[in-house]
């Protein structure tokens, strides 16, 4: 239990945290000149408690040059609004960032290209994890057939695309982009980052990982794990990938 001294009434007592409520503790008989008062509760919240939405999925529908996204609100808690973010590539937010009230928004007038939407439900707490991506073609633009990987607990980090090839800015194979560096934080290529750690759950590189890395084809469908333990459910088993990942990318 944590206090702090405050001043009631020009009574000198103490404020109380304790369980979520905020208890104004009796003040003392030397301060008030009398006897002490029964304590009072006060109406507070205790931040311990306070709990981000979770995750919401994203869906997009296109009709000419506009693009309706929905999503369902998530059922563990209260949510104030949502943060929309729509990038020209994976991960940006180029496009579009705005406050949604409900759980749908429709953008019109869209120039034709391919976008990637995202969205994050929000509550007096903070932000929750952002939604998997979506991609939405607009004006019959080709989607591009991109394989993309994505880590972190709830898969909301992009962490570059599996099969660009190394010139590609967000190609995991580019050692001077930032899913590619040894240096970066966002590459499962940095042995001391999250995602290329031997010690992180959300680790490529890791034997004990629980949550690794994942990949997406360009519609969002789930691929498999890109891990080293090959008796996970999930794991991708192709054996020309697992050795890269193995001795290419992990070996130290």
């Amino acid at each position: 239990m944590q206090t702090r001294r405050t001043d009631a009434q020009g009574c000198k007592g103490q404020i109380a945290h304790w369980g979520g409520l905020v208890i104004l503790a009796a003040v003392t008989l030397a301060a008030c000149g009398g006897e002490s008062s029964a304590p009072t509760a006060l109406d507070a919240t205790d931040s311990a408690l306070c709990t981000v939405p979770s995750q919401p999925a994203v869906r997009a529908s296109v009709s000419g040059a506009s693009v309706t996204l929905s999503w369902d609100a998530p059922a563990n808690t209260s949510v104030v609004d949502y943060l929309l973010e729509v990038g020209r590539t994976p991960g940006a937010s180029d496009a579009d960032v705005r406050t949604v009230p409900g759980t749908s928004f429709t953008l019109t007038s869209v120039p034709a290209g391919t976008y990637y939407a995202r969205v994050k439900a929000r509550n007096s707490c903070g932000a929750g994890p952002a939604s998997l991506e979506v991609a939405v073609v607009v004006g019959g633009a080709a989607l591009p057939n991109q394989i993309s990987l994505y880590g972190g607990r709830n898969y909301d980090t992009y962490l570059g695309c599996f099969d660009c090839n190394e010139s590609a800015a967000n190609s995991v194979h580019n050692p001077l982009g930032a899913y590619g560096s040894r240096s970066s934080s966002t590459s499962i290529w940095n042995h001391s980052s999250d995602y290329g750690s031997q010690s992180s759950a959300i680790s490529a590189c890791s034997e004990f990982a629980s949550n690794p890395p994942r990949l997406f084809d360009s519609r969002g469908a789930f691929i498999g794990e890109l891990t080293l333990i090959q008796f996970r459910s999930d794991a991708i088993r192709d054996q020309q990938v697992v050795r890269w990942l193995r001795v290419t990318v992990c070996e130290r």
